[in-house]
């Protein structure tokens, strides 16, 4: 899994993942309105990575990377995340396995 990194460094974060068959880049207009009052982290999913090969696992894998990734650069903190379809699959895992977020939508 690969994550996109775009606006200010110091707001507050929200973490975008798309569903299967979806790469990040559903989320760009969504990015480009917002990326001047949050810190947005997007993810590209296993197996549906732009460009590289890449293998879809599982949730339970996809989520352990999220969650990875939060607590190496992030302190292991969200303030919101957003996942589409199955991301949204990701999101409960990763807000489960004690990265704290204020909204899981």
């Amino acid at each position: 899994m690969n994550f996109q990194l775009f606006g200010t460094e110091k707001a507050p974060t929200l973490l975008l993942i798309p569903g299967l068959g979806v790469s990040y880049e559903i989320f760009l207009p969504l990015i480009r309105l917002t990326e001047d009052r949050f810190r947005i982290i997007a993810a590209e999913v296993d197996g549906f990575t732009l460009g590289k090969h890449t293998r879809f696992t599982s949730v339970d894998d996809q989520a352990a990377q999220v969650i990875a990734y939060i607590k190496a650069h992030f302190d292991g903190h969200l303030d919101y995340a957003y996942g589409l379809s199955l991301g949204g699959t990701f999101d409960q895992c990763a807000a489960s396995g004690r990265t704290p977020t204020r909204g899981v939508y």
